[in-house]
């Protein structure tokens, strides 16, 4: 019961400043339009504080800043994180690999397939 009494209160929250923003806007030419259809509203994200996976923040800026000290001549990842990968391609050559490759198209990132049974790699590599 306090729960959704708690998710009323954001709603109405969100729908205040939904309408205060829109007000804003109404009189001023703008390019934006605030089109009741396209909102999803975000209700816990009213917070003082950006929340985050510890895990899956630290663990790649501890890797991207071990490469960065480091500057191998390639990065060879093997099913870690897109986003890591994505941003580490911006300065060291990385070579991805997953179960399943993913289909992106960036300089210095290679995404191929690997099956961690059975790796695409020499003995010792």
């Amino acid at each position: 019961m306090i729960r959704h009494m708690k998710n009323a209160i954001k709603m109405i929250l969100f729908l205040f400043d939904y309408y205060k923003i829109k007000l804003m806007l109404s009189g001023h030419k703008t390019r934006f339009s605030m089109l009741w259809a396209d909102l999803y509203p975000c209700l816990h994200d009213r917070t003082k504080t950006t929340g985050f996976d510890r895990h899956y923040v630290y663990h790649p800026a501890w890797a991207a800043r071990i490469l960065a000290k480091t500057l191998p001549k390639e990065h060879v990842d093997i099913s870690s994180t897109l986003y890591f990968c994505s941003l580490v391609s911006a300065f060291i050559p990385v070579k991805y690999y997953d179960y399943r490759p993913a289909d992106l198209k960036l300089d210095n990132l290679f995404s191929g397939s690997a099956d961690l049974l059975s790796l695409p790699f020499t003995d010792g590599s």
